[in-house]
Formats: structure tokens, sequence, C-alpha cells
């Protein structure tokens, strides 16, 4: 699919996280308005996947209102095995 989309509510170590899943999002704009919402919600950690714009590119950094540097954004080369963790 061109995107997924997953919210991921869990406890680490004790605490609860809200995580924030995507993969394929190639539209710098849709990407940058989804961090701005995530940082709204108190979203605690991004992880993006395949195929998925870089967060640090000059336009999603401006959609993002600079929501993005708020927020823990981090690469994973496969969501699968690192959801299952």
């Amino acid at each position: 699919p061109p995107s997924i989309i997953l919210i991921f509510y869990g406890a680490l170590m004790g605490t609860s996280v809200t995580a924030l899943v995507l993969a394929g999002i190639e539209n710098p704009e849709n990407l940058g308005a989804i961090l701005r919402s995530a940082a709204a919600f108190d979203v605690d950690e991004v992880i993006l996947g395949r195929g998925t714009v870089d967060p640090w590119s000059r336009r999603v950094v401006r959609v993002s209102m600079g929501a993005v540097f708020t927020l823990r954004v981090r690469d994973s080369e496969d969501l699968l095995e690192e959801l299952e963790r």
C-alpha cells in the first residue's frame, strides 16, 4: 500500500508510550501536516518506514511549522520486525 498509518499505545518499561508509525508517505506536505498533528496530540515517538519522505526536508519542516523539532522521529528499515519487539 502507498501508506500505512498506525497509532500504537503501549507500555515500555513501566511507562505509557504513544507511537505513530508511518510508511510510504511520499508527499512532504502530508508528512508535515501529520507531524504537526502528532505534536498537538502529544505523540511520544514517530517511526518512519521505507518510502517515507525525509522528515528534515525544508518543505516538511515548513508545513509542520517546526513541530518536527519537538518530536522524537526515527527511521526503521523493517517496521514489522520492530513492532514485534
